[in-house]
């Protein structure tokens, strides 16, 4: 998949989108997907949003990746999984991160399905 979405997205860039308008969405597994889209791209304008998949020691995993691009983690108290932030501690080339914390007591069945609560900041996020 990561092969498929990079060149989905050289397509797209070659076509004059801008990198800017670009956003890659990673939710529970697919976090990790775009994890490595990112690696592949090296590309700091492209936007990343990763949601419930990140377990507490997973970032030890991604110390050798490097990453690029905006970046965006969704978090549920309620989710076994946790916080992505130790997975964007000291990148040289990232562009930039934030992480937004929701407590809608759906466990990990909070990206089952497009709620308010995580598609009203992403868009926002995507506005600044």
């Amino acid at each position: 998949y990561v092969t498929k979405i990079s060149q989905q997205i050289d397509t797209l860039l070659k076509a004059g989108v801008p990198a800017k308008n670009i956003v890659i969405l990673g939710a529970s597994a697919g976090w990790d997907i775009a994890l490595h889209v990112s690696a592949r791209q090296k590309n700091n304008a492209i936007n990343y949003v990763i949601m419930g998949g990140c377990w507490p020691e997973t970032y030890k995993e991604y110390v050798p990746l490097e990453l690029y691009g905006r970046f965006l983690s969704i978090i549920e108290k309620s989710d076994p999984h946790g916080t992505c932030y130790k997975i964007f501690e000291g990148r040289k080339y990232l562009n930039s991160h934030s992480e937004i914390l929701l407590n809608t007591g759906l466990s990990h069945g909070f990206i089952y399905k497009g709620h308010k609560q995580w598609i009203v900041p992403i868009v926002n996020w995507l506005r600044e």
